[in-house]
Formats: structure tokens, sequence, C-alpha cells
């Protein structure tokens, strides 16, 4: 249902998972189609590779190593932005039966029947939660200053757009 928007790529699911591939004895994996959404799973493509090597590392640690190696003086709103965007992808299944969203959110939208992945959709990202995350990214970008920071802005905007634009 993610299509092009954010996949679950929470530092905790990245270490739980790297965790268990070790441990079945995995050395690495070749990452096909790696490197879609640079600016919106950049700090899970940053976790995921260096748990790799780093085994002493907990992939929280990690996540705040990239937020503050690369945003700077933004680290703190970015970090919140990132972990809200994380949290929404906790909504992986809709309930036993349920085809479509509350009655509410079909009115406030105008829409009909939700199919499954739409409703998967606008669960995750409800109206009020994108306020947020647009709310935390107009804070942090004229804060990234960062020579990293100013390479990967265009692409966290132009995805965020992206999602905001499907969301709505």
């Amino acid at each position: 249902p993610e299509g092009f928007t954010p996949k679950n790529c929470s530092p905790e699911f990245l270490e739980k998972q790297i965790r268990s591939l070790k441990k079945m004895g995995v050395k690495g994996l070749y990452r096909c189609g790696y490197w879609d959404l640079p600016g919106l799973e950049g700090p899970a493509y940053y976790v995921y590779g260096q748990l790799w090597h780093r085994e002493e590392m907990k992939g929280e640690q990690l996540f705040d190593e990239y937020c503050t190696r690369v945003f700077g003086a933004a680290a703190p709103e970015m970090k919140k932005f990132y972990t809200l965007l994380y949290s929404r992808q906790n909504f992986s299944v809709l309930p036993k039966g349920e085809t479509r969203w509350s009655h509410h959110l079909r009115t406030l939208r105008k829409v009909g029947d939700l199919a499954p992945n739409q409703a998967l959709f606008a669960k995750r990202y409800a109206p009020e939660v994108m306020a947020e995350l647009n709310t935390l990214l107009k804070q942090a970008l004229p804060k990234m200053t960062t020579p990293a920071a100013r390479w990967i802005k265009p692409f966290i905007e132009r995805e965020f757009r992206y999602l905001e634009s499907t969301a709505n």
C-alpha cells in the first residue's frame, strides 16, 4: 500500500531485522531498488547500513547520530519529524473485516468507500498528522545549513510534498 511513500523503517524495526538476519548467518544483502526515498528514508538507509558492521550500536543511537551529523541545528526538529513518520508505519494492517475508514473521514474527505490500501493510507496520514509533519519540516528547513543537509534538503521537500499530495 505504500507505493512511492515511506516504508516501515524505524530504527527499532531495522535493528530487530538485522539482528534476526545475523542470527541466521546472513552476512549481507543485495539491496535492489535501494535509495528510492533518500530524503524520507535517509536515516533508515544509514541505520541499516551501519548496523551490519557496528554491532555494538543500537538503532536509536545511529538514528540520533545521523540526525546530528546531517542536520546540525535542525536535528531536534528532524528527529521529531522522522519519529512521527515512523510511528505512522505501525498502522500496517486494517482490523479484521474492515474495508473502509470511519464515516467521519469519509465525510471530511468527501469520498465514498475506500479500498483497503486507501483506508490504510488515510489512517497513517490523517490531516492532523500531515499538519504536524508539515510544521516540523517548516521549522527545520531554515536551520539546515550543513553541507549534508543542503544536499538532502531538496529530496526531503520533494518527497514530503508527494506524500502530502497523495494523502490529500
